[in-house]
């Protein structure tokens, strides 16, 4: 299954700084969670995830064609 995976913000530096590109994965069942787990992307460092522009839970099922948008933490004051 083929996705779109787009790492926004600092969250770049797990994806060799691209932000946005396509993935072939295998056809077994795979969570965000563990799409994030092979990027070695800490839960701590991500807010929230979108998959096709809607919020969902780290424990949400990925398909094909889905687009991942994952956002950073961010601090300031």
């Amino acid at each position: 299954m083929e996705i779109t995976l787009q790492l926004k913000g600092p969250l770049k530096k797990y994806a060799d700084e691209t932000e946005l590109f396509r993935l072939e994965l295998d056809g077994n069942e795979l969570t965000v969670t563990e799409l994030l787990q092979r990027f070695e992307v800490p839960a701590s460092s991500v807010s929230f995830v979108q998959v096709n522009g809607i919020k969902i839970e780290l424990d949400h099922p990925i398909k094909g064609g889905d687009k991942i948008t994952v956002n950073p933490r961010v601090a300031g004051g």
